[in-house]
């Protein structure tokens, strides 16, 4: 039986995955958790064992979600920049960790920067180490923000700032220590809410936010996950905002760009409460639930919304950072 930390991406589990391995046989839920692990942890051999699951495993909701994998698989191993990141041992313990943030500088955009989110489970649906891949090839510095306790960030992130109202002048200068002059956010899931409430919370050249709670005020009617609904109870109430307050009636407010799967009634809710923010422009999936990140890296389309937002900037010139006070 998998241990109930099994989903947190870290040393601990990829020290379970390499046991897994191991194994002369495993039933059907262990292979499948082993198999997509795998595979969001960039490792090459990931493909093989797909491909063996697809032959034994004749359910047809098994087959389709073996194919979803394969593809995915295909899109991650494709990265030109993957082997690098994942054999440097150094970056890839420090992304592993999970707590604190690790900032990893750009190449050819090196006075541009995205700043990540991390769920929970300190990942993006992908490990960091497969994100860090992905959103190297756009040549910009990245700032991955780690808090994978109950808290989802209104604690802040250990080392950077005690509380989720003191990130956007912690993040301003530690991204202005390292030259960063304009910056993108990104967030997913329960790391999604506390990047759009940073994003809005200062003019940044753009917010990207998959799957993600956009309205915690006390007033609120849309339906919430369990874990906000209970930190109601432990966390001031001044950071839990209808962040739609922020953005309506703004031209001049952070452009923001929301994926989201209508298979989800939670993420759909609280998209749609952003529809006619000037700012905000709003993706449905139709195939899609929760996990909208895995999707559109299937898709091929992940970074899409990070080069049109870098198109922008170098077409107009516009995107004051790291962080303009709103």
């Amino acid at each position: 039986m998998l241990p109930d930390n099994s989903e947190y991406h870290s040393l601990e589990q990829i020290a379970l995955i390499q046991r897994l391995s191991r194994e002369p046989s495993l039933g059907a839920r262990d292979a499948l958790f082993l198999a997509t692990q795998l595979v969001h942890h960039g490792f090459a051999h990931a493909g093989a064992l797909v491909d063996r699951l697809r032959t034994d495993m004749r359910s047809a909701s098994a087959g389709e979600y073996l194919l979803q994998l394969r593809r995915r698989h295909g899109v991650i191993q494709s990265l030109p920049l993957l082997t690098m990141i994942q054999s440097d041992q150094k970056a890839s313990l420090r992304l592993l960790e999970k707590s604190g943030y690790v900032f990893r500088p750009g190449s050819f955009r090196n006075d541009k920067a995205v700043v990540i989110f991390t769920t929970k489970f300190n990942n993006f649906g992908v490990s960091n180490i497969v994100l860090d891949a992905f959103l190297a090839q756009l040549g910009v510095a990245r700032l991955f923000l780690k808090d994978n306790s109950e808290f989802a960030y209104f604690n802040g992130v250990e080392g950077l700032a005690s509380s989720l109202g003191d990130l956007p002048r912690a993040v301003a200068d530690l991204l202005a220590a390292q030259g960063i002059r304009q910056t993108i956010v990104t967030g997913f899931s329960s790391g999604g809410y506390a990047a759009l409430h940073l994003a809005t919370a200062r003019r940044y050249a753009g917010y990207v936010g998959y799957a993600v709670c956009t309205d915690l005020s006390e007033n609120s009617g849309l339906p919430l996950p369990k874990y906000y609904a209970r930190l109601r109870e432990r966390v001031a109430p001044g950071d839990f905002l209808d962040l739609r307050t922020r953005l309506e009636g703004n031209p001049e407010a952070t452009p923001c760009k929301l994926f989201f799967g209508k298979n989800d009634v939670v993420d759909r809710a609280h998209a749609v409460h952003l529809v006619d923010c000037p700012t905000v422009e709003l993706t449905c999936h139709a195939d899609s639930a929760h996990e909208v990140t895995l999707q559109l890296i299937g898709d091929g389309s992940f970074l899409e919304p990070f080069e049109q937002l870098l198109e922008g900037l170098r077409t107009s010139q516009q995107g004051q950072d790291p962080g303009r006070p709103a």
